[in-house]
């Protein structure tokens, strides 16, 4: 009777290190596919925000939401009335949030944890308050700190609305950006504080966020072209972070400087 005759134990050496070998060539690419997936489903949340975003201002007549500083007018507070889907609310890449004791650049602001602090009529709306988008504050009614002006009340009033943006990757509920914002010290800095450029200046998808605009539009922003978006009505987009403005590649910080400029 034929023996059968097994695999030796070289041969198996050789099947496992040539296994090895492809799973080495491998995960970089599944990664890669992984990142670029999350990125295409972060976008996607964005364009469901556009959504809620056009069906609230066409109930208002064009009209953005208030912001004080003395009673919190969270935007997605305001919207709550007009979506139902929480899953928009984050990022596919954050994971956790402030309740996670944790900042960063894969961390979504939380609310829930600190509804003890506001008024008990507020608790049903801020009770729900958590994301890893943050708006444009400059589309509000705002008077704080004489920031009325530069402030876009109205849809209507909006020029250049393909450069204006609405909603932003963020690692806080929103910020005023200025031209002469200095960009974090390191990614995921957060400090309330800080220039609030810094908030939406995390490198969440390979040196972009994403971004919804004033027109309804969805795209990936460079980090650095940050400061080459209209904020504001009298934002400088040529300002003293941009290449127009004279920067120059050192005067980034370490972890930006290899980033696109623009």
């Amino acid at each position: 009777m034929p023996r059968n005759r097994g695999f030796t134990l070289i041969e198996l050496l050789v099947v496992i290190t040539i296994i090895g070998l492809l799973m080495s060539i491998l995960m970089p690419a599944l990664q890669r596919a992984r990142k670029q997936a999350r990125a295409v489903a972060c976008q996607a949340n964005l364009h469901q925000w556009s959504f809620v975003f056009s069906m609230y201002l066409d109930d208002s007549e064009g009209r953005f939401s208030e912001f004080s500083p003395e009673v919190e007018h969270i935007w997605m507070a305001v919207m709550k009335p007009y979506y139902q889907e929480r899953d928009i609310c984050l990022c596919p890449t954050t994971t956790k949030t402030w309740l996670d004791g944790v900042i960063g650049t894969f961390v979504a602001w939380d609310w829930r944890g600190s509804v003890d602090l506001l008024h008990d009529e507020f608790y049903e709306y801020y009770a729900e308050c958590y994301g890893s988008y943050g708006k444009n504050s400059w589309l509000s009614h705002c008077e704080w700190e004489g920031r009325g002006p530069l402030c876009w009340r109205n849809i209507k009033d909006v020029q250049r609305a393909a450069d204006v943006p609405l909603l932003l990757d963020s690692n806080f509920m929103g910020g005023f950006p200025y031209d002469r914002d200095e960009p974090p010290p390191h990614d995921g800095y957060f400090d309330v504080g800080y220039d609030e450029t810094c908030r939406y200046c995390i490198n969440r998808h390979n040196g972009y966020i994403n971004s919804l605009f004033v027109d309804y539009s969805v795209r990936k922003i460079g980090l650095k072209e940050l400061w080459k978006l209209k904020w504001h009505r009298q934002f400088d987009t040529n300002g003293p972070w941009t290449v127009a403005g004279g920067v120059r590649k050192g005067d980034w910080p370490d972890w930006m400087k290899n980033f696109k400029d623009y």
